[in-house]
């Protein structure tokens, strides 16, 4: 499966935004008896759970605690114990809740506890299910969710905005974890966002990562230190040998998946150094 990295501990697909119905359009978002209807591209939800599963792999979607994600389809607002049954039936093993549209619904979007309330609602509803579901809170690193995201069930929590493929904007996130560093542990992890690797983008408007490959080599090894869960952002019919060597190293990935679950933290950080 994709040139073995199952065999490498990549255990995930996961779907991302985009496949529900699209705000905007006129056909119903829902069905008469409320169930969340999804577009043309995933006609199948359950086949498609399953074929994953017969691979020996689990299945991730996406969704929000708002009326809207962040591309625009329909979310989970007011329908939370839906369609969280909904996802159960689906197989899925996996749900990234991004905040999105339900910041609308804020006063405060610094204060974790109007934070919390979306998340715990979610929470709670996931524990009423016949299914493990990962719960992956996405809402940006806002009211130091490290402090909190175990609190309301997340299984990982970003702790930033998106990354992107410079050298500036990864050593910004990836050198600067270790504020919630003691917060990290077995079943609750800190998530520095994807790692930007590959061929990347979104659609047809793919391109190959702006890091040089030293670059690569830091991001990788820094992301395995910070125990930070590994997502693979990149096309993987596209997976050259290069981008395959760095996901598939077992002694470097041994780092990330070690069972203590320790993050790894600065002793020595200066302007022109760091050590770890």
């Amino acid at each position: 499966m994709w040139k073995g990295l199952a065999d490498h501990g990549w255990s995930f697909v996961n779907i991302d935004d985009g496949w529900e119905i699209y705000g905007q359009s006129t056909e119903p978002k829902r069905k008469q008896n409320g169930e969340i209807r999804t577009n043309e591209k995933f006609l199948n939800m359950k086949k498609l759970g399953d074929d994953i599963h017969a691979l020996g792999l689990k299945f991730g979607i996406y969704s929000s605690p708002g009326p809207l994600t962040c591309g625009g389809y329909t979310a989970n607002y007011q329908h939370e114990s839906q369609d969280a049954q909904i996802f159960a039936s689906w197989g899925v093993d996996y749900l990234k809740y991004d905040l999105c549209s339900y910041r609308k619904l804020m006063e405060d979007v610094n204060d974790p506890q109007e934070l919390k309330i979306p998340y715990q609602k979610m929470h709670r509803t996931l524990q009423k299910i016949n299914r493990d579901i990962i719960y992956s809170i996405c809402e940006y690193g806002l009211g130091n969710v490290w402090q909190w995201g175990a609190e309301v069930g997340g299984n990982l929590w970003l702790t930033t905005g998106d990354i992107w493929d410079e050298w500036d904007r990864m050593a910004e996130i990836g050198f600067n974890q270790q504020q919630a560093a003691p917060y990290a542990g077995p079943g609750h992890w800190n998530d520095p966002d994807m790692l930007v690797i590959g061929w990347i983008g979104w659609g047809e408007n793919l391109h190959y990562t702006h890091l040089t490959p030293d670059e690569q080599y830091t991001h990788v090894s820094l992301w395995c230190l910070l125990s930070a869960p590994l997502l693979l952002g990149c096309d993987l019919e596209k997976l050259d040998d290069f981008t395959l060597n760095l996901i598939s190293n077992d002694e470097v990935l041994a780092i990330d998946q070690d069972p203590l679950g320790y993050q790894t933290i600065p002793v020595i950080k200066n302007d022109s150094i760091q050590v770890y």
